[in-house]
């Protein structure tokens, strides 16, 4: 693994003074960073989540690229990209990423891999324009249900805002896991103004992309869905680190008690985020679940080779299902149950 880090593309580009590896694409106003490796029929486009970078995929991306088209890129605001319009909600980082797929010619069939708030954006895009998917591939994705349900449940509100105004924590971290070849520049990114700018418009808006989801990804796609969600028990031992991303998505409830009431409430949660998952995967007529042992919110950097078994199982589908007389497309699979 050291070495395909090593003479990737990405780690080369990181030390030639920070420019950037792939493509600024101009998508109509602004710029996107859009980074792809490998070859091969279709692609895998991988999505990050809140306040993350294409830098997230670092672990996941060569290893991928070894057997297909790989791109991962930065939403607008984040990373390499420019500053985009607002709102940052779902709807908009959906049609943005479709103008980037085709302003930079990347042809279909695609896999689409989102992780946690990623998730929300990929589910979206799948849902309007199913000819060009052919799987879905869920990271600890966050749920369309998971405010009410935590609401539902007494497990204290998760930080999604609830009013216009709110105020940012400035410690903002990134991964534990994130390998040392790019944490500086990943920290750079996180405590860059677009950046907070951006993360503060996607966490305002964070309630409004889960009611996006919710009306518009019905009926669910018929392809190939992969859901992987981190090892429960190991998660809220672990909840003391506290990351951005997992408390934006509501899946870490920091205000709960110290000692053992915040052991209890954790526990509680940790619960109800595996039941939205297994809801998740049981509404997918191709889905399938997997607990993904010794793993944290930030699976693909924790435990990326479970992430990238994921997508050549979907990769794999995608080529045996494909017709023998459309070699640039891709049929849906039949349906399965979980």
């Amino acid at each position: 693994m050291l070495v395909a880090i090593a003479f990737s593309p990405l780690a080369h580009a990181l030390s030639d003074d920070g420019l950037p590896p792939g493509e600024l694409i101009d998508i109509g106003g602004h710029r996107l960073h859009l980074h792809c490796e490998g070859r091969g029929e279709g692609a895998v486009i991988l999505e990050s989540g809140l306040g993350g970078t294409s830098l997230d995929w670092v672990l996941v991306q060569p290893r991928v690229s070894a057997f297909a088209r790989t791109c991962s890129y930065d939403r607008a605001g984040y990373g390499w990209s420019d500053i985009g319009p607002e709102p940052r909600d779902a709807d908009r980082i959906a049609t943005e990423l479709h103008a980037l797929l085709m302003q930079a010619q990347i042809p279909p069939p695609y896999i689409l891999v989102g992780h946690s708030f990623g998730g929300f954006s990929i589910r979206l895009f799948a849902a309007r324009h199913p000819e060009l998917v052919v799987g879905l591939v869920l990271v600890d994705a966050a749920h369309e249900d998971q405010f009410r349900a935590r609401t539902r449940a007494g497990l204290g509100t998760p930080a999604a805002p609830t009013g216009r105004r709110f105020i940012i924590a400035n410690y903002q971290r990134i991964p534990d896991s994130l390998p040392a070849s790019v944490r500086s520049p990943a920290q750079r990114f996180a405590l860059a103004p677009k950046s907070v700018g951006a993360l503060y418009s996607e966490l305002g808006n964070l309630r409004t992309s889960a009611s996006q989801v919710a009306f518009s990804t019905r009926p669910p796609p018929k392809v190939p869905v992969e859901v992987l969600v981190r090892d429960a028990i190991l998660q809220a031992d672990s909840a003391k680190e506290g990351s951005i991303e997992g408390s934006a998505d509501g899946s870490i409830d920091e205000s709960a008690e110290k000692g053992s009431a915040r052991s209890k409430g954790q526990r509680g949660g940790e619960a109800l985020w595996l039941d939205l998952q297994r809801r998740l995967a049981r509404t997918m007529p191709a889905g399938s679940l997997q607990v993904v042992s010794g793993s944290g919110h930030h699976i693909h950097l924790d435990r990326p080779e479970a992430v990238v078994a994921a997508i050549e199982r979907v990769w794999m589908r995608m080529k045996t299902d494909a017709p023998p007389d459309a070699p640039s497309a891709a049929k849906s699979p039949k349906a399965e149950t979980p």
